[in-house]
This record gives C-alpha cells, sequence and structure tokens, in this order.
C-alpha cells in the first residue's frame, strides 16, 4: 500500500514540476521506478492516464508521450524475468537509454544536463525506496 502511495505522490509532484517548472524528464525516471516496482497490468493503464496528463500539461500533441512511456513500462516488465530488475545498474542503466531516447526524440536542447539530472534524481529515488524497504532485492541462484 505505502509503495502505491509514494509513487502516486511522486506521479504528482513530477508532473506537476516538468508541467510548469522544469524541463527535465522526472516523470519517465517515476515511470521506469514504478515499472521496476510494481508489477501488475493495471500500471500500465495509469502510465498511460499519466501521460495523457502531461501531455495536457505541456501542449504537447495528446498521447505523444503516452506512445512512449507504454512501450518502455511493457519492455521492462518483459525484462524483469531475465533480469536483475530491482538493483541499481538496472536502474541507471534503462534509466540513462530511455532518458537518452526521450531527450533525442522530443528535441530537448541541454541534452547531457538533463541526462545527468535525471540520472542522480533516478538514484536518489531508488535509495529513498531501498532505505524504505520498498525495493526488496531479490536473489537469482
Amino acid at each position: 500500500m505505502l509503495p502505491k502511495v509514494l509513487l502516486g505522490l511522486l506521479f504528482i509532484l513530477t508532473l506537476f514540476l516538468e508541467g510548469s517548472f522544469v524541463a527535465i524528464p522526472l516523470v519517465l525516471v517515476v515511470v521506469l521506478l514504478a515499472s521496476v516496482i510494481m508489477r501488475n497490468t493495471l500500471l500500465v493503464f495509469v502510465v498511460f492516464v499519466v501521460g495523457i496528463v502531461f501531455d495536457i500539461l505541456r501542449l504537447n500533441p495528446l498521447g505523444q508521450t503516452s506512445l512512449f512511456f507504454v512501450p518502455l513500462v511493457v519492455l521492462i516488465t518483459l525484462y524483469d524475468r531475465k533480469f536483475d530488475t530491482k538493483s541499481l545498474p538496472f536502474i541507471i542503466f534503462t534509466s540513462a537509454i530511455s532518458v537518452s531516447l526521450y531527450l533525442l526524440i522530443f528535441g530537448h536542447y541541454a541534452f547531457f544536463v538533463e541526462l545527468i539530472i535525471s540520472l542522480v534524481f533516478a538514484v536518489m529515488i531508488y535509495g529513498i525506496f531501498t532505505k524504505l524497504h520498498l525495493i526488496k532485492q531479490e536473489s537469482r541462484s
């Protein structure tokens, strides 16, 4: 229950921040972390709605961001059994790849600065969630 509440608050906070103040893809980082923490099909719908709300706030063409978020969540869910998706290296790698693609596709100009800040944000949120024991490390033998 607590991870869902915290993720909901993070979605609302990052939607507000990215929709009005900053151009750093914080919502994308929360989408990545949510797909690692929660493994249910409802998350795809939630991410779709978050993408639509984000497009409305940013005055983007409707559904543009959702077309990026939803396949990303599906890919992470598919690779959950093959990789240890709850590890820090996986979070850093997928954040770097997905944020880079996002920045290139949607035409952001301060590429490296936004990438570094997004990675720092991802590591900070991952650290908070592991300290609160909301991300449990699984041993794969």
